[in-house]
């Protein structure tokens, strides 16, 4: 865990104890962020696809894609080598 400062997150040293029944989904949403990091990252349009369909936010597949592609033609001039699928 981080504390974060004026001068950027700074480690905090304890034991975080996740309860059993939540490790699911901490180990889901780390997933998402690190395929959401390795999609902008590398500039991989399926892969972002990928981890937003993953997100337990998002309703399914079809509404995941639709919402994908008004995001990246909304976004285009930050979203540097990701195009609508």
């Amino acid at each position: 865990m981080c504390k974060m400062t004026s001068d950027g997150p700074v480690p905090v040293d304890r034991e975080i104890i996740i309860p059993e029944h939540a490790l699911p989904l901490v180990r889901l949403m780390k997933e998402f962020e690190l395929l959401t990091s390795e999609a902008a990252v590398k500039g991989d349009s399926h892969k972002a696809l990928m981890a937003l369909q993953m997100n337990p936010l998002s309703e399914d597949s079809v509404t995941a894609r639709k919402v994908f592609n008004e995001l990246v033609e909304a976004h285009a001039d930050y979203l540097k080598g990701i195009k609508k699928v």
